[in-house]
């Protein structure tokens, strides 16, 4: 496994992150209608997204709030994958992290995930060269301290 260049955390390999500056709201406006759309008063495992597909949800913060302040997907990687990238496009700043062979624990300062983007940037695109077999997990993460609810689409390369 390898990663393009360091430009972000991560953890014992290079990693290539990349924030970008596009309208959110315009990118949805246009979007396909989604593989799986999560419910966004529970947080957790929403379930298994196939390379290819997308996932739409909404996330509030950490503060008082029906919705959830966290959503986890998986994604099996087969064998001689070339590359993983993984999109994430929010309506307002949202974290990215993903993860070989077991779940996010920690996020932030400390996370324990093997690439993330936890920049104050509605957008975040994280791209793994070479990935190594098996499942990944993907968690959209909305780690503010408020109750405003922020849409987001995924998409598995």
């Amino acid at each position: 496994m390898s990663f393009s260049r360091i430009t972000g955390w991560g953890t014992g390999a290079l990693i290539s992150l990349m924030a970008a500056a596009v309208s959110p709201i315009s990118l949805m406006a246009v979007a396909q209608e989604p593989d799986v759309i999560a419910p966004h008063n529970e947080p957790g495992v929403i379930g298994e997204l196939k390379i290819g597909q997308t996932a739409a949800g909404e996330l509030a913060g950490t503060g008082e709030s029906e919705a959830a302040g966290f959503h986890t997907y998986t994604v099996e990687v087969p064998e001689g994958t070339d590359q993983l990238i993984v999109e994430m496009t929010a309506a307002a700043d949202l974290d990215l992290g993903i993860k070989h062979g077991e779940p996010i624990i920690d996020y932030g300062i400390g996370a324990d995930w093997d690439m993330g983007d936890d920049s104050l940037e509605p957008s975040a695109t994280l791209t793994v060269n070479d990935p190594e077999a098996g499942i990944w997990y993907i968690d959209v993460i909305h780690g503010l301290y408020n109750t405003e609810s922020v849409p987001y689409e995924l998409q598995v390369r």
